[in-house]
């Protein structure tokens, strides 16, 4: 059976919206986040974040409280098996920064999943377009910025769901 995976937006998905984050102890799990999480891993599901973090391009947050508050996610979702970031400016023109597919494409060749059973899921467009571009689904919560974007996804061919328990829901259910 192929590798089946679940990416992860950070802020506003997998953690309450905050704004640029620089303390670990600002970083929460959006409500039922941890046990939807631990759901889809006990069956068999493996499990990335690919965020955008502009905060340190923009000098907002420095690359080691960066990695801080990513060792703060790992302890609050055990299941994550790997982190990846953008902290490039949105002018930087790299292939990591969502909507492009360099973060989704990194996660499923070093987990070994197949984008045809991998999801991404995230409360902007960009996630969702990152996803397509890398060959995986891609499902939009209306939690975080979402509720601004749920028009366009659904547009764009996207689903839309209330949250991340109800997105992994959804995965889940098949």
């Amino acid at each position: 059976m192929p590798e089946r995976g679940l990416l992860l937006d950070r802020d506003g998905t997998l953690t309450v919206e905050g704004g640029y984050l620089d303390d670990p102890a600002d970083l929460v799990a959006v409500p039922g986040g941890r046990e939807a999480v631990a759901a889809a891993a006990a069956e068999g599901w493996r499990i990335a974040v690919v965020t955008n973090q502009s905060a340190v391009a923009r000098g907002l947050v420095s690359r080691e409280r960066l990695d801080e508050l990513h060792a703060h996610l790992a302890e609050l979702f055990p299941a994550v098996e790997a982190i990846y970031d953008c902290p490039h400016h949105p002018d930087d023109g790299c292939d990591c920064r969502k909507p492009r597919p360099g973060m989704p494409r990194a996660a499923m060749a070093d987990l070994g999943l197949d984008p045809a059973h991998t999801t991404m899921v995230g409360d902007h467009l960009t996630d969702c377009e990152a996803a397509r571009a890398a060959g995986a689904a891609g499902i939009l919560v209306s939690s975080g910025h979402g509720a601004r974007h749920a028009a366009d996804a659904e547009a764009a061919g996207f689903p839309v769901v209330a949250d991340l328990p109800a997105a992994i829901d959804r995965v889940l259910a098949g």
